[in-house]
């Protein structure tokens, strides 16, 4: 009789680690593609205002009076400051997912968060003649890192404008 002995020990362990690797590989790029998503949602609106606003001013330039361009200049720099803030947002997601930044929670004001929401969708929210109103206590303290808070903030903004019917209220 002959007989063989392997000892698979190794092979099973390798392809465990293997298994494990894969799975983290689907969920990273699972949320890398749900991030990249909330951002290409944020970055529509200032985009979309900008174009807009350049269309008319273009259009309409010798119709306009001093007070109206004035007034959609403004609107041109509030959009593209918001479109910049977002792209800075995605760059230190993309630094942080790298490993060269890292999760920072910290205390943090939550209304002072939401107002900078607020300034940076205001526009969004007047092209549909949407108040909104911070109603977040002013003491209020979270710990969270605050460029994530921020994405969420803005992200839940969004979505309330693009859901509010035109001359509605929201909340915060």
């Amino acid at each position: 009789i002959v007989g063989f002995v392997i000892d698979m020990t190794k092979q099973k362990t390798a392809e465990q680690e293997l298994q494990k690797a894969n799975e983290e590989l689907l969920r990273t790029n699972a949320e890398k593609d749900r991030f990249f998503s909330i951002i290409a949602h944020d970055l529509r609106s200032p985009i979309g205002t900008l174009i807009q606003t350049t269309e008319i001013l273009n259009d309409e330039d010798e119709e306009l009076s001093e007070e109206e361009t004035g007034k959609l200049l403004n609107n041109l720099g509030r959009s593209a400051k918001s479109a910049f803030k977002l792209l800075e947002n995605l760059l230190e997601w993309s630094k942080m997912k790298s490993g060269r930044i890292s999760f920072e929670p910290a205390p943090l004001q939550l209304i002072n968060v939401v107002n900078d929401a607020v300034r940076l969708l205001h526009h969004q929210a007047d092209l549909k003649q949407i108040t909104l109103k911070n109603g977040v206590e002013a003491d209020l303290r979270v710990v969270a890192d605050k460029n994530m808070t921020s994405l969420v903030v803005r992200n839940l903004i969004a979505n309330s404008i693009k859901f509010t019917p035109e001359g509605g209220n929201i909340e915060i």
